[in-house]
């Protein structure tokens, strides 16, 4: 990989978000390489503060997080010394994080890698999923469909862009998906579904104008429509987005930082849908930034805390 690409990778600020409709959170990494944890409840920010940071990961870690309905946890992903996954969990009743399951495999990576994660619910599943790159630049898949037998190595999907963006999302019930994103090495951002849980096939997403190396994130709109966000070669966050598998460009388009990684959330019915983008857009030069969109996009807060 050439030194300017390795050094964009290593520098942009991680960020990654979850929900409970409108209650939400967003992780991202300081300078020093903490990840800190802001909250927004009932329209309200707090946090993001040196009191908030929950772990430390390498400086550039890529994020994914996931919080568990069944059970009120959260689970913080990341890569930490030795380029080697890392999970932080916490229970909703309880104040502290503790160190996650998956931590007892020593997962190593490409120093590069991404991540990113989602929940599976169908053909008789109930689980979690990690897509990490490792160091021959295939997509590995992790999962956990059960706490006896926690983390297991699962699919390999196949080589792919040194230090690609990572997305996933799945389509819930017995119409189950589970649609993961990337570039490939000719840099186009493809798509791979599985519907079965276990194999995986190259979907119909193909797009071609976006930056070398842009982050990814996807969404579920209701149960049947996903939406993804990258950035362009002009540095603009866009939005594509499907029902069954015919992708077409959304009408999301905001300027970024060069570099900036991107998190979004949703909540409600396809028709009703609520969402919520993060992304740098330049506002105190490093500030993350919240767009809203529930019938229409809007600027919501301009800057997260601390900023």
């Amino acid at each position: 990989m050439d030194n300017v690409g390795a050094e964009q990778i290593r520098f942009r600020c991680a960020i990654s978000a979850i929900n409970r409709e409108d209650n939400i959170r967003v992780f991202s990494q300081d300078t020093s390489g903490g990840i800190r944890e802001a909250t927004c409840e009932k329209g309200r920010w707090n946090g993001g503060t040196d009191d908030d940071v929950i772990a430390y990961g390498i400086l550039g870690t890529p994020i994914a997080a996931l919080q568990k309905k069944t059970d009120e946890m959260t689970h913080v992903f990341f890569i930490g010394e030795g380029n080697v996954v890392r999970e932080m969990c916490r229970d909703e009743n309880r104040e502290s994080w503790r160190e996650g399951e998956i931590n007892k495999m020593n997962i190593r990576v490409a120093p590069y890698s991404m991540m990113c994660a989602c929940f599976v619910e169908g053909h008789n599943q109930q689980g979690m999923r990690l897509y990490v790159q490792m160091m021959d630049n295939s997509i590995q898949e992790f999962g956990c469909d059960d706490s006896r037998l926690g983390w297991l190595q699962m699919s390999k999907i196949g080589r792919a862009l040194p230090g690609t963006g990572l997305a996933c999302a799945c389509t819930p019930g017995r119409d189950m998906c589970i649609r993961l994103f990337c570039q490939n090495e000719d840099m186009d951002i493809v798509e791979h579904c599985s519907r079965d849980g276990h194999t995986f096939k190259t979907g119909t997403l193909h797009i071609k104008k976006a930056n070398p190396r842009t982050d990814l994130t996807a969404i579920m709109c209701g149960d049947t429509e996903t939406q993804v966000y990258y950035v362009d070669r002009e540095n603009r966050v866009r939005e594509m987005c499907t029902t069954n598998d015919k992708w077409q460009q959304g009408d999301f388009d905001q300027p970024c930082v060069p570099g900036s990684q991107v998190a979004a959330v949703s909540w409600g019915p396809r028709r009703e849908c609520h969402i919520c983008v993060y992304f740098q857009g330049g506002y105190q030069v490093t500030a993350i930034t919240e767009w809203k969109y529930h019938g229409r996009w809007e600027e919501g807060q301009r800057g997260l805390p601390p900023a």
